[in-house]
């Protein structure tokens, strides 16, 4: 099924979704932030036919994986109505907004000089990498407010060299710094970060993929290591407001990198995929995704193991062999959406899900960006392009099929 998306014509060059604010790099410079509902609502009222399904599609996409959804959409005839209503939107109407819709809504929380490589919101804070480090602005919201109106302070210089990409969980952030390796530091301290350059845990980083909350850290496109790291239960008592922004989280990271296992040890002879065979690999907190010269896509679960066995993929995986000739091309990017994954290539951006690949853009991109880590956005997926933002809302109907494709 065709996924409903919605395009706002603008000028961007990264965008990123987080507490109910949508955050937009643009080309000349201004970094901007405005209330997500206030953009969907926009949307709404320059297609009022679609009114309702947009709202539950964009506003509203937690609510397709709870509980209720699951009953009702067990009832066929109402699945069905809103299959129906689904695909008639996706073929009669093409949404989208103007900027100078939303433009007077915007509020500026500072400027980028150097072109922003990657960035990251954790922990009610924006991480951005560039050529120069990394910046950071804490957001700071009013939680005694209804709507949460966010206060974001100026950007702070964390680190000082080229940052390649950066990401959070567990209560750490790290940052890929290519050839000088991958560094971390606390990403919820209340003091400003800093982060040292001998808090440098591996050779080289080009960009990670958290498992739970270990980390795989790949040095190349098709070569990675496995890095088990030491945690503690989280103090949740003294941190609940911050959850009103992030997923709420059990434990913290006191440690990256207390064992580390090689992907030569981790393929080993459980999986029949030799590393000469890999194009392309990427992870999800329980799945390793590898693209390989072929064509094909290999999906195979992590499984952490006991002390004895240490961590290692399962004996079984799932092959996956797209019909399409882009399936051949090479990779630039990827992100992990609920039961499928989605990867950019140098002229399109494709969805692998349900057995089936489906084009979502048939042009250059300059990022993909999914938000597995929200509670709100998890079935979204942002297209950033030269002249316009896309926001995808996938087929959320895979969600209750029961046989799970990708995990």
């Amino acid at each position: 099924m065709k996924t409903l998306n919605f395009s706002i014509k603008a000028k961007t060059v990264e965008s990123y979704l987080y507490g109910g604010y949508l955050f937009l790099f643009m080309a000349d410079g201004r970094i901007l932030y405005i209330p997500y509902r206030t953009v969907v609502y926009a949307l709404c009222n320059r297609h009022p036919r679609f009114e309702k399904l947009l709202k539950l599609s964009f506003l509203h996409n937690e609510y397709y994986n709870s509980k209720a959804a699951h009953l009702l959409f067990g009832i066929e005839e109402v699945k069905k109505s809103l299959e129906y209503l689904w695909q008639r939107a996706t073929k009669e109407e093409s949404f989208e907004l103007d900027f100078s819709d939303i433009e007077a809504d915007c509020q500026t929380m500072g400027k980028w000089t150097e072109l922003p490589l990657d960035v990251c919101m954790y922990g009610m804070k924006m991480f951005v990498a560039d050529r120069s480090g990394m910046m950071a602005s804490r957001l700071n919201p009013d939680f005694t407010q209804t709507r949460i109106p966010i206060n974001p302070s100026r950007f702070d210089k964390c680190f000082g060299s080229k940052i390649i990409s950066v990401s959070a969980r567990g209560g750490m952030v790290v940052l890929s710094a290519d050839q000088n390796g991958l560094f971390y530091g606390d990403a919820l301290g209340m003091d400003k970060l800093r982060i040292k350059d001998k808090d440098n845990v591996s050779g080289r980083s080009v960009r990670t993929g958290w498992s739970n909350l270990d980390l795989i850290n790949y040095d190349s496109a098709n070569s990675f290591s496995y890095l088990q790291n030491a945690t503690k239960n989280a103090d949740l008592s003294s941190s609940n407001t911050r959850f009103r922004f992030d997923v709420r989280e059990q434990k913290v990271i006191t440690k990256i990198g207390e064992a580390i296992v090689k992907s030569g040890d981790m393929l080993g002879s459980s999986t029949n995929i030799g590393t000469d065979d890999i194009r392309y690999c990427f992870n999800s907190q329980h799945n390793s995704f590898f693209i390989l010269k072929d064509g094909s896509i290999v999906n195979i679960n992590i499984m952490s193991g006991d002390e004895s066995r240490g961590v290692r993929y399962s004996t079984k995986a799932f092959h996956f062999q797209p019909s399409a000739g882009w399936s051949k091309q090479k990779p630039l990017k990827s992100v992990v959406v609920p039961q499928g994954c989605v990867v950019e290539y140098y002229d399109k951006v494709v969805l692998y899900q349900k057995g089936a690949a489906y084009l979502l853009e048939d042009a250059p991109s300059f990022n993909i960006r999914s938000y597995l880590g929200s509670r709100n956005y998890r079935n979204m997926v942002s297209v950033i392009k030269e002249d316009a933002v896309t926001f995808h809302s996938v087929d959320v109907f895979a969600t209750f099929k029961s046989q799970q494709l990708f995990v």
